[in-house]
């Protein structure tokens, strides 16, 4: 009686319920994860399927189609024989034909036969005038192949339609259906015939036909390189050429005979496709060869399959019988678990109730974490953002001040960011709101702030993703446009329109003025600080009651009674001495001197003031590298020999030079050492088919886009040509050195794919590897 009494309770409380309904539901995602497998489990093995039978097919396509290139190799050869050309032109000429002649041409037609090829083959060359056949050991009269004799027939031609094909009209290398052939050794056998008229070179209009090349290839090669299908019971294979035209087979064909045994249409190079003929389903697998030849599989479904259904049932069946008996135990399992969570249900019931009149319950408590959870979870957010909108700002305001050391420095903050630059124009502009000039209260400060809120969006829309924006002062906006130009320039064109659209939107909300002053284009962002000054300089020189409200920078702003060395420089002359780049570091003295000796030619005493600031700098260099220094102390010219010349300055400029050469021979070491074991790296690791960008930058903990910027500027090469060149020249060595095959060699150099090796080794050596194994060959033995 107590024993049912509790489960009553627990019942009550729907704790077994829960428990029941909780482990029976985690028993379901197996169940139909079970299920899923199963139904995935057919498409795996198509896929499988697919895949064996197209390597079988691909192995067929790449052995064939390197027997035609030895054909058309050998056949080009016999075209271009001086001794073929020669026995016609003095046939022609003479009427008589060259005994002596025939019989050399006939002893040097020995050495083009095919073999490289286990096809049991031979070849005729028919000849017009003189009226012969010639084959690799004898000579025949065109009336010497007739049906009384067995020197040549046909099955389903006669001898003179045979020669009527082959005479009436040009034939391309043309190959035709295979068919029963008795040749000189009196021996019936099922050979593909294949066809090149002569001349070889692209006959024009009225050009005679001197004659034709014809081999035989013999199908049984062929027929065995599709019996390693292993086609099942009602299976067919066939080769067909680019005109559908089936070359040979194997097994039966389910193609109906009416139509002309049509093809279906192939979609893509290879694949599987379904297909229902005469009510039974097939399988089609095929892939096709740079020729247009197809190499395809028919194979019936439902012999392929049975095995796998069988295999569903059973799993389907163990599934099921696993899933009762596991709702059994989580039935127990339930029941005790729930027993002893009833008494302390009944102490929190007890808790509550004397804590608090209404209803009270830990759910509520689990509301109230969760909103708190939701509330942190927004705040962080929107923390989240503000730190992306400041770190957009610090990069804005590194780029107007100059703040980045070199290139490499800003790539790094950029990719940090997620920022891609492309554009290769760039230029700086000061936005600044005129009515805002003392912001001492609280409902000046927010409206200020509204107003840029406004106007960051008034320039977004107008440049939209091509702006950076950044607070320049209380009251002014420093942005930074990029565009896209071709090569020829660096400008904007219709900016004067943007603008003004940007200005009329903006008063039309607010009742006050939009000055914007403009710097000068520049094609690198780098130099968008002098872009920056330039615009802030324009900037100043608006003067109240104009009517011009966009200034752009001119020559004619220049005040030549001030110096120029604004502390955008000077972080640039900084930073290119810290990085040991000696070219900024010549471009920013540069931009010294032409700013101060020849657009302003500042006076003896500006010249002088200019010395003091710019030796601060150097001052302040070498007291915070001194650890990285040595002997960089020479010489400083008094005041006294200080004239209004850029001579003056080069004393001081040399230290400069000197600082940063040593910096520079620093980094070029490191820059050695590194290069010297990512090569050697790539050395060792080239045969790994998985070697690439991601795995030598995990290697050597760098990123993989200035791996790819660092090697191309330390060896002059992408990285993807260098693993290239080292596989292929051990393919070379391997093809001169061993007897492997293509496919053996592709995968020891580091290629999964012989397609991928045999297009890389063409493009870097001319040839095929093949043909350059053959070339090898002949000039050995020669």
């Amino acid at each position: 009686m107590k024993r049912r009494f509790a489960i009553t309770q627990i019942f009550q409380h729907n704790l077994f319920i829960q428990f029941f309904l909780t482990y029976v539901g985690l028993l379901l995602i197996p169940l139909v994860l079970g299920i899923g497998v199963n139904s995935a489990l057919v498409q795996q093995f198509q896929a499988s399927l697919e895949e064996n039978k197209l390597a079988v097919l691909r192995q067929t396509r790449d052995v064939i189609e390197g027997t035609i290139d030895d054909l058309e190799w050998r056949m080009f050869q016999i075209a271009g024989s001086p001794r073929l050309s020669r026995l016609i032109t003095e046939y022609r000429t003479t009427g008589v034909q060259d005994s002596l002649l025939t019989r050399e041409l006939v002893a040097s037609l020995n050495t083009y036969t095919l073999y490289s090829s286990n096809l049991k083959s031979t070849f005729y060359l028919y000849l017009q005038e003189p009226p012969l056949i010639l084959t690799p050991y004898s000579v025949y009269r065109h009336e010497d192949f007739t049906e009384d004799k067995t020197y040549f027939l046909m099955d389903g031609i006669s001898i003179e339609d045979w020669h009527d094909r082959i005479f009436s009209r040009y034939h391309r290398r043309e190959f035709y259906p295979v068919r029963r052939v008795t040749i000189e050794d009196f021996t019936s056998k099922p050979m593909i015939p294949y066809v090149q008229s002569l001349p070889v070179a692209p006959i024009s209009q009225g050009t005679e036909i001197t004659g034709a090349i014809v081999y035989l290839l013999g199908e049984d090669e062929f027929r065995s390189l599709l019996g390693n299908l292993n086609l099942p019971p009602g299976g067919w294979a066939f080769i067909a050429d680019a005109q559908n035209q089936i070359l040979t087979q194997e097994g039966e064909s389910p193609l109906s005979e009416q139509g002309g045994r049509s093809l279906p249409v192939f979609q893509g190079r290879e694949g599987l496709l379904s297909l229902s003929l005469e009510g039974t389903d097939y399988f089609l697998i095929y892939t096709t060869s740079e020729y247009g030849w197809k190499y395809a599989a028919y194979l019936p479904a439902e012999p392929v399959l049975q095995p796998v259904y069988r295999l569903q049932q059973i799993s389907l069946l163990t599934l099921m019988g696993s899933m009762l008996i596991s709702m059994a135990v989580a039935s127990i399992i339930s029941y005790r678990r729930a027993r002893p969570l009833q008494q302390l249900l009944r102490e929190i019931g007890d808790v509550l109730d004397s804590s608090s009149p209404g209803k009270s319950s830990g759910i509520q408590a689990l509301g109230t974490g969760v909103q708190q959870l939701i509330s942190q979870s927004r705040h962080l957010q929107l923390q989240l953002e503000r730190q992306e909108a400041v770190n957009q700002g610090l990069l804005v305001n590194r780029l107007l001040h100059g703040s980045f050391r070199s290139k490499n420095e800003m790539q790094s903050f950029l990719e940090y960011l997620k920022i891609t630059i492309t554009e290769n124009c760039f230029v700086a502009m000061v936005m600044s709101l005129q009515g805002f000039r003392t912001l001492d209260t609280v409902s000046m400060i927010d409206e200020m702030n509204r107003t840029k809120v406004v106007l960051k969006a008034l320039i977004h829309n107008t440049f939209p993703g091509r702006v950076f924006l950044s607070e320049n002062q209380e009251e002014q906006i420093a942005l930074i446009l990029m565009a896209e130009q071709e090569r020829g320039g660096c400008y904007w064109s219709g900016l004067d329109d943007q603008l003004e659209g940007i200005q009329r939107d903006f008063e039309e909300i607010y009742h006050g003025r939009l000055v914007i002053g403009i710097g000068t284009p520049k094609a690198e962002i780098l130099e968008i600080a002098a872009s920056f000054e330039e615009a802030k300089q324009a900037l100043q020189s608006w003067k109240p009651g104009t009517s011009r409200d966009q200034i752009y920078f001119t020559q004619d702003l220049v005040n030549p009674e001030e110096y120029y060395y604004p502390i955008e420089l000077e972080i640039r002359l900084s930073n290119a001495v810290r990085a040991g780049d000696e070219q900024a570091l010549e471009q920013g003295l540069a931009t010294l001197c032409h700013e101060n000796f020849e657009r302003r030619k500042i006076s003896h005493t500006r010249c002088r003031y200019l010395y003091h600031e710019v030796y601060g700098t150097y001052r302040k260099l070498r007291d915070s590298l001194s650890g990285d220094l040595a002997g960089a102390s020479a010489a400083i010219p008094p005041e006294a020999e200080i004239s209004g010349e850029p001579e003056s300055l080069e004393t001081l400029f040399q230290q400069f030079r000197t600082i940063t050469r040593q910096l520079s021979g620093a980094k070029r070491s490191h820059n050695k050492e590194l290069i010297q074991g990512i090569t050697g790296y790539l050395r060792d690791r080239y045969t790994d088919p998985g070697l690439g960008l991601s795995m030598v930058a995990s290697r050597f903990s760098i990123t993989e886009s200035y791996l790819s910027f660092f090697f191309k500027e330390q060896t002059g090469e992408n990285f993807s040509n260098y693993i290239e060149s080292l596989r292929i020249d051990q393919a070379v060595q391997l093809l001169k050195t061993t007897d492997a095959g293509i496919h053996g060699i592709a995968q020891m150099v580091g290629y999964n794919n012989d397609k991928t090796f045999r297009r890389v080794f063409k493009k870097l050596k001319g040839l095929s590897p093949s043909e350059f194994r053959q070339e090898y060959s002949q000039r050995r033995m020669v």
